[in-house]
């Protein structure tokens, strides 16, 4: 569900650590896998599912990895 967030965070340690500049169409790109990313997770608060597998990403996943 939320496996595109790595590119964000690629992207941000790209520049925070290599100093690699984001251009124009690097930051438009971005922006769009965020929306993207940020729907799904929202319709997956709005409408959760009954019975969830253990598979499923929980809020407690999503902290733990953005913290690592």
């Amino acid at each position: 569900m939320m496996r595109g967030v790595i590119v964000l965070i690629v992207a941000a340690m790209a520049w925070l650590f290599l100093k690699k500049p984001q251009y124009k169409h690097h930051l438009m790109s971005l922006t769009f896998i965020f929306i993207g990313v940020f729907l799904v997770g929202l319709s997956s608060f709005i409408f959760p599912k009954e019975g969830a597998s253990a598979g499923d990403t929980s809020p407690v996943g999503i902290i733990l990895l953005l913290v690592s």
